[in-house]
């Protein structure tokens, strides 16, 4: 994932998809915990470079959480400077500084 800014970027994905860091000081991978989902990497774009930024793709992402922990994971991606763009019911969704999006969506369980 291209980002200008690597550190707000990761932590919002770190954030919002439950992943972590990988410890190696020379890497910019997130990775889940349970080794069930891909592992991301961010490379780092030069903020001058406004032809290349401008024709990027956007990264959106359907992230499916259960009812109980949809809160926190908002919460979590708020706190790492995401922010909600929509929202309903069974659905938000949310961006992160530099405009990738995940929409969070649950299906309430009576």
């Amino acid at each position: 994932m291209d980002a200008v800014d690597v550190p707000a970027v990761r932590a919002f994905w770190t954030s919002v998809l439950g992943y972590q860091h990988d410890p190696r000081a020379f890497v910019t991978d997130i990775y889940d915990p349970h080794r069930l989902n891909p592992v991301l990497f961010f490379q780092r774009m030069d903020a001058s470079d406004t032809e290349r930024r401008q024709h990027r793709n956007r990264i959106h992402v359907d992230l499916f959480v259960p009812y109980d922990q949809v809160h926190a994971r908002i919460d979590a991606a708020v706190a790492a400077g995401g922010r909600i763009v929509t929202e309903s019911a069974a659905r938000r969704t949310l961006i992160d500084r530099e405009g990738n999006e995940v929409d969070i969506v649950t299906v309430h369980q009576a």
